[in-house]
């Protein structure tokens, strides 16, 4: 599974479920329901189309594929003109060290629906990983590098941690995910409460000093000194 990744591909295809936040729109779950039948575990509710891509991106990555073709080739049956590139062909897994103990992320996000407080983050396979080379090239010839409003700890630090020495810093321009005090979506505000981090632009700032010149905020929040 790749959820991140996915979710792009959805919304280059017209194909999201803006309603529920994942997966695709309009999708039906009668694999959902043979596995309820047959009294597996059913809280990760994917829908059939979306085990259909998974079926098929597993299949061209265990005939010898790369991660990044693999997900090339499905954007192009998707007819989606844009490249959408995974950071890495080697698997990373964020692991969240709560109060009750060492959960997988979608087991914590959607099982525990973010419930136990966060205490720390750990990116299994971090440290075998590469960036793919497609992603450093396009770093490279990108003429500014926009990290959208995302859960900088959750979604972006895993890219960062890769593509950092790769960046240059004049041309990064963060997109605050925290407007007037609340996330844009998602735990972000808990998050970085719970990780000991300022939950407001100005905390976000300062996340990303290190690697981001720029970082755009709402009108809302003019007066913070970010």
């Amino acid at each position: 599974m790749s959820p991140d990744v996915d979710a792009i591909l959805y919304r280059l295809a017209g194909m999201f479920n803006e309603r529920s936040g994942f997966g695709v729109t309009d999708d039906t779950f009668h694999a959902l329901s043979m596995l309820h039948r047959l009294g597996e575990p059913t809280w990760f509710a994917l829908g059939d189309m979306d085990i259909g891509l998974h079926l098929l991106r597993s299949r061209l990555v265990h005939s010898g594929m790369r991660l990044t073709e693999a997900v090339a080739d499905i954007a192009h049956r998707l007819a989606i003109d844009a490249a959408v590139l995974p950071m890495s062909d080697e698997p990373v897994r964020t692991r969240v060290l709560t109060d009750d103990g060492d959960l997988a992320m979608q087991r914590w996000f959607v099982e525990q629906k973010c419930a136990p407080p966060v205490r720390s983050l750990r990116y299994e396979g971090i440290e075998a990983a590469q960036p793919a080379p497609e992603v450093v090239q396009a770093v490279h010839d990108a003429d500014a590098v926009v990290i959208g409003p995302s859960n900088p700890v959750l979604s972006i630090d895993p890219i960062l941690t890769l593509l950092a020495p790769h960046l240059d810093r004049r041309r990064v321009i963060v997109v605050s995910p925290i407007v007037g005090g609340r996330s844009l979506k998602g735990p972000t505000v808990e998050m970085l409460r719970d990780l000991g981090e300022e939950p407001t632009t100005t905390g976000v700032a300062k996340h990303y000093a290190r690697i981001a010149r720029t970082v755009v905020i709402d009108p809302v929040d003019s007066a913070t000194q970010a």
